[in-house]
């Protein structure tokens, strides 16, 4: 029997979009060794560069340049957006408030902090005196790391359940655009020192199931699939950002979305 040739190639440019501190810098990249893996195993992927600490508004302009110049190079109508953490707000915005709706497909977020973090509380409740040395410091950091225009004090300020709830009041699903999302959760400190060693400092997270910076339940938006992996994994872990462990596992679930959006005709 002749083997049947699958086609990787998704009918709608597919772009990565990453979240909050994450980068590519250097040898240093958002999604880590994906790209490269993706690439290999004979997907066409585009991946953007939005900034690390950039607030909604700001990412969601970058984001709309980045698709109307991919739309422009590859003569399609929509794209197909992938997006991590805060990457998948800045996703939601883009659609609802920037006449996106009819050149995005679908929306599929990835831990993505749709009802905020409690994390993001409990940074955003310290000092302010504290806050405003942090957010020049940030800032600096991000300047150096490639950011066009950092805010960190307002992108935190943007995560937090507060700011999240006045969020989702106006921005809503737009007819026309599929909307779904996975969620990730660090069952096991072990499998993540840095993450569980977050969780132990600030220990309002651990009221619920979370990956290290995002509840479970603030992940879930649109139609829900469920957790990404069934594995014990981090916020960080999901896009292989800094950290190896589960590597092949994380790229088989990108595949799975990726083969799916093909199968589905997007």
């Amino acid at each position: 029997m002749k083997e049947e040739k699958i086609n990787k190639i998704t009918r709608y440019p597919t772009i990565f979009v990453h979240g909050i501190f994450v980068k590519d810098f250097g040898p240093l990249k958002a999604f880590g060794k994906l790209p490269k893996l993706l690439t290999k195993a004979g997907y066409k992927v585009y991946f953007s560069d939005v900034d690390s600490f950039g607030t909604i508004e700001n990412n969601a302009s970058i984001l709309k340049r980045e698709i109307e110049e991919l739309l422009k190079k590859t003569s399609k109508e929509k794209v197909n957006i992938i997006a991590h953490s805060k990457g998948g707000i800045d996703s939601r915005y883009l659609i609802s408030k920037l006449d996106m709706k009819d050149k995005v497909a679908n929306l599929i977020t990835i831990a993505t902090p749709h009802n905020g973090s409690e994390l993001a509380n409990d940074i955003i409740s310290s000092p302010r005196f504290f806050l405003k040395f942090l957010n020049f410091f940030i800032n600096l950091f991000a300047k150096i790391y490639g950011d066009n225009k950092p805010n960190a004090y307002v992108a935190g300020i943007q995560l937090t359940t507060r700011y999240m709830s006045k969020f989702n009041k106006e921005i809503t699903p737009m007819e026309g655009v599929n909307y779904y999302s996975y969620s990730t959760c660090l069952v096991n400190d072990k499998d993540d020192f840095f993450f569980s060693l977050i969780r132990k400092i600030f220990k309002s997270i651990n009221k619920k199931p979370n990956d290290g910076m995002v509840q479970v339940d603030s992940m879930k938006y649109g139609i829900y699939l469920g957790d990404a992996t069934n594995r014990s994994l981090s916020h960080r872990q999901i896009i292989n950002y800094l950290n190896r462990k589960n590597l092949l596992l994380v790229k088989e679930f990108y595949i799975s979305i990726l083969d799916n959006l093909i199968k589905g005709g997007y």
